[in-house]
């Protein structure tokens, strides 16, 4: 079963684009997003990406997945979080109940970023 996930607003604008259609390398998906106009376009698509690339991969184990702007306000007292994005792009939930704050940026220069990091202990 595939773990609950709380869809980026974009997401849909970006399949009917075809964005992620028929892919057959991570390089593909860099260079397609990398032909996106602008930074902010660029970033949304990444973003996409990585949250239906955390609610899909096994190895990952979530079992929910929260982008920026849909994290429980709960959660985000939990992880200390604040309610703008400031450093994180959202925050997932292990099989175990772990919550793991995540940050996406895609640099097309760069390449990609991904990082996971332990949440914040009150």
């Amino acid at each position: 079963m595939l773990p609950r996930s709380r869809r980026h607003d974009r997401a849909s604008a970006y399949a009917r684009l075809g964005l992620y259609k028929r892919l057959s390398s991570f390089a593909e998906l860099e260079l397609r997003i990398a032909q996106l106009p602008t930074e902010k376009e660029r970033g949304d698509a990444f973003e996409v990406f990585v949250e239906a690339y955390l609610s899909t991969d096994e190895m990952v184990q979530a079992a929910e997945v929260w982008g920026i702007g849909k994290v429980p306000a709960e959660i985000r007292r939990q992880l200390n979080l604040p309610a703008k994005d400031y450093g994180y792009d959202g925050v997932f939930r292990t099989r175990l109940g772990e919550l793991v704050p995540y940050q996406a940026k895609f640099r097309s220069d760069l390449g990609f970023q991904f990082a996971m990091r332990e949440p914040t202990k009150k």
